[in-house]
């Protein structure tokens, strides 16, 4: 893995209740290590994939969503194609329970296409258990969204709203970079991107330092964790954020707010 600056910082918080309070004010990001270990969806989570599906295939509305399916030998990136003129995956019209049923097929295989479903409405999709698996955030006005996917790397972005990501199943490694790193971090395409908002060109795992020797200045600042079931981050705004799903499974149910 491609060395960065330094880890991010932790700090410690007892329960759900506490999460908001304590990023509150931030400018910096912060992981909140095992700060929702007690939703019911963790606890499938850390039981392993079989139960994860299981869980959500149970609870999963009757719904249209979107999902992102990969071309093979691209490693799980979801990206552009080599000469930016096209993206390397096909986006598909599916039902979460159809969608889980073709990630428990490619579960075993390490090598599987990306496929990966973003940014879905947690209350949508998952209705019966929305409330149970998400941040009660008192007057902060959020959006809350799950992501489900394989061994999948977002390119570093950035959202305008402070997010509060959980780790439900499987780990998660985030490489964040902060907002006065952008000159360093090459974006790509503003008017074609792979979802709304413009990615950094630069490939984490193999960077380029001829064409793009500035990125080294990046990684110098850059900040890492890596999140295991339970754990939360918070990324505040306009922090550039690369985010790599490390197992075979992995889940995500992120907040997006602001006071």
């Amino acid at each position: 893995m491609t060395q960065v600056g330094v880890a991010v910082q932790e700090c410690s918080v007892n329960g759900p209740e506490e999460v908001l309070r304590a990023v509150r004010g931030r400018s910096t990001p912060v992981v909140l290590r095992g700060a929702v270990c007690d939703w019911p969806m963790v606890e499938a989570g850390l039981k392993g994939s079989a139960a994860t599906l299981e869980y959500l295939r149970q609870h999963a509305a009757a719904v249209q969503v979107t999902a992102s399916v990969g071309l093979d030998g691209q490693e799980g990136r979801i990206f552009y194609t080599p000469d930016l003129g096209q993206l390397n995956f096909s986006s598909v019209r599916t039902t979460l329970a159809e969608f889980l049923s073709r990630l428990e097929s490619q579960n075993v295989d390490a090598n599987a296409a990306a496929l990966y479903l973003g940014s879905a409405i947690l209350e949508q999709v998952l209705p019966e258990v929305a409330l149970a698996n998400s941040l009660l955030m008192d007057d902060a006005r959020k959006t809350v969204r799950i992501w489900i996917g394989n061994r999948t790397t977002v390119a570093a972005h950035y959202d305008t709203l402070d997010n509060l990501a959980a780790v439900v199943a499987g780990r998660r490694r985030f490489t964040l970079f902060p907002p006065d790193q952008l000159p360093n971090l090459y974006v790509g395409p503003l008017d074609f991107t792979p979802a709304g908002q413009a990615v950094s060109l630069v490939d984490l795992e193999r960077p380029d330092f001829e064409h793009f020797p500035r990125f080294a200045e990046a990684l110098a600042q850059a900040q890492s964790a890596e999140l295991s079931p339970g754990d939360v981050i918070y990324i505040p705004s306009m922090w550039w954020h690369h985010v790599q799903g490390v197992d075979p499974l992995n889940v995500l149910v992120n907040h997006w707010w602001r006071d």
